[in-house]
């Protein structure tokens, strides 16, 4: 008994990392930490406090310094989990309270009405300032807001790369990464894209055990899961990955999930851009390959979903023009924010905000007849401006949405051309219109408005943005979604109009006659 007891405390007081849960799946679950001495691999678990069940895993060497080993990684596989069910763990056979973890395992499709997970990117640095305040705010949104645990209504974490600002660095992964998270990872696992900053170094993969399933030779690169009716995809958008198997791979997973019934919604998460209003030096035109590849499925077969990206440190949301797919940049989680004027700036018609602040997601998912989802952004404001728990951008999609009425042109021979007031039966808001001209010879022109943009247009020359940031502008502020004033060089040549309007779930009308 007293030789157990020297166990128990010294597992405790070696623990360096976690414990943490990686790759839950309706039957099993990952169980990973690390540890400061050579101890056994044994988790503890069950469905009730006893921990009546153990399993053993391995360990495997961490730090080493000098040729002396300073830590020791370890994971233990837990099999044989029910679906939709709640387990107990612990790293001691007869734990204190507070070393006992629980978690959940993933329903059986569509068996759980409904569930949340957690988003954002590039955390990189202040990790007592921003991350560990994204964590606090979480609990305390799942507590007050949906009365609970954060384990009992939080499903996952999707990062979108940059978890450490300097990948050769050991000590970063622990304090800037692990850390802040500890409340939380023990409970759900956290699901990372790997990002520019984790320099693709063997630490990285050290610590995670992410699904098995991307192309052979570049496993845990890219990888997809499911939870519910939800298909998530993780790609790796690094310069040496930016390659054709990787697509193909995509290609192949993104059908496999369009042709599974009970698939609602596809989620992608990646590191870097296609487009970056704040800074377009921040582009990868590879993550514009992915971006049409999905659209391109989707449309294909009628799902609906959202990419998850940062790299540029700030959020942004926009949306495709023909298909129900969101475009967010989930940062910045704790790295350096890219200030308006700070660099080069670009104004995208598929962006409807951009927002210099630091922040996180957490998006809702419902199942069933009522099938939809909605993603809240909650800013921590920036470094002149502290917010707290402040809601800044709200977008929602539901599978079963009436389109608006369509449209009836009033006016349509001079300019401005004037249609019908907007109506949906749903009580949508209008989003968007999208008006195009065409002659006998083909489609020439198209105009598509949207009734806000947040943007700031200053060019940032001779600008010390360390003076306090520029104020986000929303430049559509006035616009009458059901006119459109005609240029001039079009009036008068024998064109033909019509118009749809877009509700605020990303459905169209049909067009006018």
């Amino acid at each position: 008994m007293f030789i157990s007891a020297l166990l128990f405390s010294a597992i405790v007081s070696s623990v360096h990392v976690g414990p943490y849960l990686q790759s839950v799946t309706k039957n099993s679950s990952w169980v990973k930490w690390e540890t400061t001495q050579p101890l056994p691999s044994i988790v503890y678990y069950g469905n009730s406090l006893s921990l009546k069940n153990s399993a053993i895993g391995v360990r495997r060497k961490g730090k080493t310094v000098d040729g002396t080993t300073k830590t020791w990684v370890h994971e233990v596989e837990l099999q044989n989990l029910a679906p939709a069910s709640y387990y107990f763990y612990s790293l001691e056979k007869k734990p204190a309270t507070e070393n006992i973890f629980r978690f959940r395992t993933p329903p059986q499709n569509s068996q759980l009405p409904s569930f949340s997970f957690l988003v954002y990117a590039d955390i990189q640095a202040k990790p007592d300032k921003i991350h560990t305040a994204i964590s606090n705010e979480v609990t305390e949104i799942m507590k007050e807001e949906y009365g609970g645990t954060p384990e009992e209504q939080l499903a996952f974490a999707l990062i979108a790369g940059d978890l450490v600002n300097n990948g050769n660095n050991y000590d970063e992964f622990k304090k800037i990464f692990f850390d802040p998270i500890r409340s939380l990872a023990g409970h759900f696992p956290f699901y990372p894209a790997i990002g520019n900053h984790e320099k693709n170094n063997s630490i990285y993969f050290q610590y995670f055990h992410l699904p098995e399933n991307g192309t052979p030779g570049f496993i845990e690169h890219w990888y997809s899961f499911e939870y519910a009716n939800t298909h998530i995809i993780s790609l790796d958008t690094n310069k040496a990955y930016r390659i054709d198997e990787q697509l193909q791979w995509l290609d192949y997973d993104l059908t496999k999930a369009c042709l599974r019934p009970y698939v609602d919604f596809i989620f992608l998460v990646f590191h870097h851009p296609y487009i970056s209003e704040l800074n377009i030096d921040d582009e990868v035109p590879f993550s514009g390959k992915i971006t049409h590849k999905v659209e391109a499925k989707l449309q294909e077969c009628g799902k609906a979903g959202a990419l998850f990206y940062g790299h540029t440190h700030a959020y942004a949301r926009g949306q495709s023009k023909d298909v129900p797919l969101y475009w967010v940049s989930a940062a910045s989680g704790g790295g350096a924010i890219d200030y308006w004027g700070r660099d080069k700036t670009r104004d995208y018609k598929n962006i409807q905000k951009s927002f210099d602040e630091y922040g996180y997601l957490i998006i809702d998912v419902t199942t069933g007849q009522d099938a939809g989802f909605r993603g809240r952004r909650f800013s921590l404001g920036d470094d002149f401006i502290t917010k707290k728990r402040n809601v800044q951008d709200l977008f929602y999609y539901r599978k079963n949405n009436e389109p608006p009425d369509s449209p009836t042109l009033l006016q349509s021979r001079t300019s401005p051309l004037l249609a019908t007031a907007y109506h949906d039966s749903d009580g949508d808001l209008h989003l968007e219109t999208d008006w195009q001209l065409w002659s006998p010879q083909g489609p020439m022109k198209t105009f598509w408005f949207r009734y806000e943009n947040w943007y700031n247009p200053f060019d940032g020359n001779n600008r010390d943005w360390k003076q306090g940031p520029l104020r986000d502008i929303d430049t559509n502020a006035g616009y009458d979604l059901t006119t459109l004033k005609v240029p001039s060089n079009y009036i008068g040549r024998g064109l033909f109009w019509h118009v749809r309007y877009r509700d605020a779930g990303l459905i169209w009308s049909d067009w006018s006659e």
